[in-house]
Formats: structure tokens, sequence, C-alpha cells
């Protein structure tokens, strides 16, 4: 396929950049997920996506074709797929080893820190007593607070605010897909949400087994400003944007390990990688969230 992707989004170049990826969620998708309504809707939509890349060299998402909102079950899990959403977004195709991590993982509090549609809150419902779901993005949390209800996930509880470095309001903006709105993002449509730092989430538990957070780039702002990650007892969070990695990797690093992780994985791929990186604490886990290094093959450990 021959075409000039220049013109594209970031978040399309990722994509066009890991086809393989891609195409091989798109096949697992169609061999484990069923739509539960209008199937004709559902893959007539797939059908028009692909044939937009073979002919005219252009990836267009296949959500933007449906006519009704479908739900799809996938590894028993009901999920709604709307005009917003990614399609089949519940996979995590584009990183499969982070997904496969945390999905396996069992205890009693996790702490979703960027929970978008649930593709991660809804299996760690399964696995803990009690999963804190946050979501500041007003489209995403309607999806969420849908698919909760479908799944009738009972000790889900989502709050609807923004994680900062520091307490107060955001410009909450859009980006090219549901998942990459953020105060980082470039899109011209933007709400105003209210912030709170980590911290502040932390101090009402004297124990967290899990802690993910995927907030678009300012991770590593809200990492080292936390002095209660000691808390926690794994943490799984997004690397920071590849222009500041190899400068604030080695800081993050050095503040996590003062704050009693002595596990650290960072995915080594090249590039802006789409495994997140994980920290733990074998004095803090119980046997439930204690990680097998077998799923992380490709990681740097310190």
């Amino acid at each position: 396929m021959s075409a000039d992707f220049r013109t594209y989004s970031w978040e399309q170049r990722y994509i066009v950049q890991r086809l393989p990826l891609a195409l091989r969620g798109l096949i697992t998708g169609l061999i484990n997920s069923r739509p539960s309504d209008h199937p004709a809707d559902y893959y007539g939509a797939l059908a028009k996506s692909l044939t937009r890349a073979l002919l005219f060299h252009k990836i267009v998402n296949p959500s933007t074709f449906l006519r009704n909102e479908v739900w799809v079950r996938y590894k028993k899990i009901h999920y709604i797929v709307t005009n917003e959403t990614i399609w089949s977004y519940f996979q995590n195709t584009f990183e499969p080893k982070t997904s496969h991590a945390l999905c396996d993982t069992k205890g009693t509090i996790a702490i979703d820190v960027g929970a978008n549609c649930g593709q991660y809150s809804l299996p760690l419902s399964k696995k803990f007593t009690k999963v804190i779901a946050i979501e500041p993005n007003p489209i995403a949390l309607d999806v969420l607070k849908r698919n909760v209800a479908k799944n009738i996930a009972s000790n889900v509880e989502i709050r609807p605010i923004a994680i900062l470095p520091q307490e107060g309001l955001a410009l909450l903006r859009r980006g090219a897909f549901l998942s990459t709105w953020g105060v980082e993002a470039k899109g011209e449509v933007a709400v105003t949400v209210d912030g709170k730092s980590l911290d502040q989430i932390l101090e009402k538990f004297r124990a967290i087994d899990l802690l993910k957070l995927d907030v678009e780039g300012i991770e590593h702002s809200i990492l080292l400003g936390s002095r209660l990650l000691n808390r926690v007892s794994v943490l799984c969070f997004s690397l920071p944007p590849p222009e500041v990695r190899s400068n604030v990797t080695p800081l993050l690093i050095r503040h996590l390990i003062s704050l009693g992780f002595d596990r650290i994985g960072i995915p080594e791929a090249e590039g802006d990688s789409g495994e997140n990186a994980f920290a733990m604490s074998t004095c803090r886990q119980s046997d439930g969230v204690i990680l097998s290094y077998n799923y992380f093959k490709g990681y740097s450990w310190y």
C-alpha cells in the first residue's frame, strides 16, 4: 500500500505504523467477539472501513460508519460500540502484554486512572473486590457508565474527574479518537473538568493492590508529584512522550525506587511503544497481584 500519511493525526499514523498488530486485532475480534444486536450494521461498517483501506488507502475507524449503536460480547463482558468509540476498543490491540498482565491480576482494591470506556475496569471487576474507575472525558464517561450498568458491575465506582499534577480545573481537549482526549491534546473542542492530584485519591486507602495510570502524556508529572505511591503494590503507567522519555524515565525510576518499588519494568521497544511500564513492590504484594516475568518479554528491569 502506498500512501502519504503525513497529513494524518499522530493517532492515525500510530495505527498505520502498526498495521500487523491492527490486522491481528481485527481478526481476533472477528473470531472472539459477537454483536448482540444489529449484526448487519456491525459487519457492514467493518466492510466499508476495509474497502476504503484497500481501494483508497484511507485508514478510517469502522465505528464511524455505524448507523446504530451495537452491543458486543467479548470474553463474557458486554461493551457498547458507538460512532465515537474505537472499533474493538475492548481488545487493547496495541498493548497486548499490558492487557494480559493487568487482566490476570487479582486483589482487593484496583484504581483505573484514565478508565476511558471501561476496557480495563470491567475485566478487573471480575478479579478485584473494588474498582475505582476515574475518567473525565464526558463522552467516554457516558460509554463507561453504560458498560458498567449493562454488566451489573456493582463493585465499580466511577469518578468523573481528571487526575492532574495538582488539584484544580483542567481544559480537556479532543483527540483524534475517544481514547486520546487529554490536557496535552490539540483538538479545537475542549471541556473544563475538575481535577484532583493522585495523592488525593490514594489517601483514601491504606493499601492499593493495583494502580493503572494512562492520562495521555502527563503521567510522569503526576507520578513525580506523588508521595503516597508507597501504598501501591503494582503500578502500571504509560511512558512519557518520546521527545522527553530519555530524560524523564531515569527520574521516574529513581523516584519509584525511593517509594519502595523494587522491580521496575520498562518496554525496550524503540519509538512510541504502546506497552506500559510496570513497577512492583514485592514486600507489599499479596499472592494475587504478583506478576510473572513471562508477561514482560522485551522489558528492561531495574
